[in-house]
């Protein structure tokens, strides 16, 4: 990544695109939010799809990941909240925020509501959403998440 920046602020055209050639071929599932992110910031495009396209396909082992769990809040949603995220459930990527959120409850649970609006949680089966997530003691600490979580058990009642 070095050799990309030092290319790309240098306005080393040729030597920047060889170093993003480079990085493409490199990119795996354990490193793909760092390049991804990377990309973005130096407006490399071609780097920043080929990043992303991994990160939404390859989502439930992306997210067990440290660098998933090492995320800052802005960067989880953005990645967690893409409508492109190919996942077998959307339980997996509720099963991914709450992770998040629990890799330090302390500092992060101030994000809990922003964090879960990532979560379609309609699209959960509803036996499922009773067991798990309806019952779970650290979602109804949040008034408004608690009123999301009743809206979505009557959608299921409902249904």
């Amino acid at each position: 990544m070095h050799c990309y920046y030092f290319s790309n602020r240098f306005q080393l055209i040729p030597l920047r695109n060889g170093c993003a050639d480079f990085m493409k071929r490199h990119i795996s599932v354990a490193n793909c939010i760092g390049v991804y992110f990377f990309a973005k910031a130096h407006e490399c495009e071609k780097l920043a799809r080929k990043a992303k396209d991994i990160i939404n396909k390859q989502f439930t082992a992306l997210c067990k990941q440290q660098e998933f769990l090492a995320l800052p809040t802005d960067k989880l949603i953005e990645i967690a909240g893409d409508d492109n995220i190919e996942v077998a459930q959307e339980e997996i990527v509720y099963e991914a925020c709450l992770s998040w959120v629990k890799a330090d409850l302390d500092l992060r649970r101030q994000h809990l509501d922003d964090v879960m609006q990532c979560v379609r949680l309609a699209n959960i089966n509803s036996y499922y959403f009773c067991d798990k997530i309806d019952s779970n003691s650290l979602l109804k600490e949040s008034e408004p998440l608690r009123k999301r979580l009743d809206d979505v058990k009557y959608f299921h009642m409902l249904r």
